[in-house]
């Protein structure tokens, strides 16, 4: 059980040496009455080896920094705990351009802080032919607003971060006829947006892999019935919906946009942005065995408006954590083209980061 605890400690707070490279361990801070150091560390690294079972990576999983847990395994009494993140404010760097083969191809927007942008809105017209009431002919269409661009976010785009809102519809004017004069409403169509390849950037134009969203419309009934859309001409204003939805379904009625690559030379110019923060464990048993280590640096990057403008240990999750496949950090003294050793490298990966080679210190 001691054994298990440990390494799920470890594996909750450690970053894999392919995302984050692991720092070297601090001295080991032991009680003057105890084993030497030689010996919590071969205890500690035959910890390593256990694996984690369900519920006590379910433990691990819910603590926070700051946080303990303490755990008996039948002879000793374990205490576990993680300490708040030390956020350091990093410094710009030294950098150089890397080969990048046929990536460099790609061109990208380094617009300032592009990494958290929406921009170049645009309007869609969707055209459903027309439909005629009362003698009176309408156009069946709808004209959908729309942000064109947005940054990577590590996560799915939502219609709301695109701004995604229909500004006129021959919908409308057919329920405004159809209704009882003085008590039209446009919340009477309500639409629906629904977002394909929505997350990942894509870098040339494929069809099947490039962002686009659907539109859908419906009737609120409610509101409909108190504008005195009912019985007959209820199902008049739901043809015209239906008619419009047939044709807004189709391939062709796809709504494109564009997910951009995160740029690093424009997010590490601002150090606010982005952090490399040291994670400390602090572990012992009842011998009065004490280990207190770095044990790896924790990045984060603002990638979005809704994160906080500024985060604490306790805090830093909300800012996201690149993957590996995005980033890659390598640890080891580097010395630069400026003539300063760097102990880290930070490579975006040209999938969904473009940008120079960082050094960090």
């Amino acid at each position: 059980m001691k054994k298990r605890l440990l390494a799920g400690l470890l594996s909750f707070t450690m970053l894999t040496a392919e995302v984050l490279p692991v720092i070297a361990a601090d001295d080991a801070v032991v009680s003057e009455n105890v084993v030497v150091e030689e010996d919590a560390a071969e205890e500690e690294a035959e910890f390593k080896e256990a694996d984690l079972t369900e519920e006590e990576q379910a433990i691990f999983d819910s603590l926070e920094p700051g946080e303990s847990y303490e755990v008996f395994d039948g002879e000793n009494t374990i205490t576990y705990s993680i300490e708040p993140v030390e956020l350091v404010k990093a410094d710009v760097q030294d950098q150089t351009v890397p080969e990048v083969g046929e990536e460099e191809e790609f061109q990208y927007a380094a617009t300032t802080f592009s990494y958290i942008y929406a921009r170049n809105e645009k309007t869609a017209t969707l055209n459903a032919g027309t439909y005629e009431v009362n003698g009176s002919v309408y156009n069946v269409n709808a004209a959908i607003a729309y942000y064109s661009n947005i940054s990577y976010r590590a996560k799915k785009i939502k219609p709301e971060k695109l701004n995604i809102h229909v500004t006129k519809s021959g919908l409308y004017d057919i329920a405004s006829a159809l209704a009882i004069p003085g008590t039209y409403s446009s919340d009477v169509i309500k639409w629906k947006f629904t977002m394909k390849n929505n997350k990942t950037v894509n870098y040339k134009a494929n069809p099947k892999k490039d962002g686009y969203f659907t539109v859908k419309a419906s009737v609120n009934t409610k509101i409909a019935k108190q504008m005195g859309i009912k019985g007959k001409t209820l199902k008049t204003l739901k043809k015209a919906v239906s008619q419009f939805n047939k044709v807004a379904k189709t391939v062709e009625c796809r709504i494109p946009y564009t997910i951009d690559p995160v740029n690093v030379d424009v997010v590490f110019s601002d150090p606010d942005q982005f952090l490399f923060g040291d994670l400390i464990i602090t572990y012992q048993n009842s011998w009065g065995l004490t280990w207190t280590e770095n044990k790896g640096r924790q990045f984060r990057i603002r990638m979005d408006e809704d994160q906080p403008y500024s985060i604490t240990g306790k805090t830093y999750k909300k800012w996201t954590k690149p993957a590996s496949s995005d980033i890659k950090i390598k640890k080891g003294n580097v010395v630069a083209s400026n003539g300063k050793t760097y102990k880290y490298t930070v490579t975006p990966q040209f999938k969904n980061f473009v940008g120079s080679l960082w050094y960090f210190n």
